[in-house]
């Protein structure tokens, strides 16, 4: 193979990756949005006195999984 040929495809692998890493950026951004929303949704329903228990348990239940998923992914 050519330099010229080997330039060409580490160009290619690098704009590659530079594309994934920005959407792997995007969706956290999008994650720790939603993430924020729930907590918020969360802290108005506890103080809420017609929302059922259920509801709530399962509002936190989700949050204390988004919780872990994202303490392993900064552990990755």
């Amino acid at each position: 193979m050519s330099d010229k040929s080997n330039i060409q495809k580490i160009k290619s692998l690098r704009e590659r990756l530079c594309s994934q890493q920005q959407e792997r950026d995007k969706s956290s951004r999008e994650k720790e949005f939603l993430i924020e929303q729930l907590r918020i949704i969360h802290k108005e329903m506890k103080n809420s006195s017609d929302i059922p228990g259920w509801c709530i348990e399962r509002v936190e239940s989700i949050l204390v999984q988004a919780s872990e998923c994202s303490s392993g992914d900064k552990n990755a």
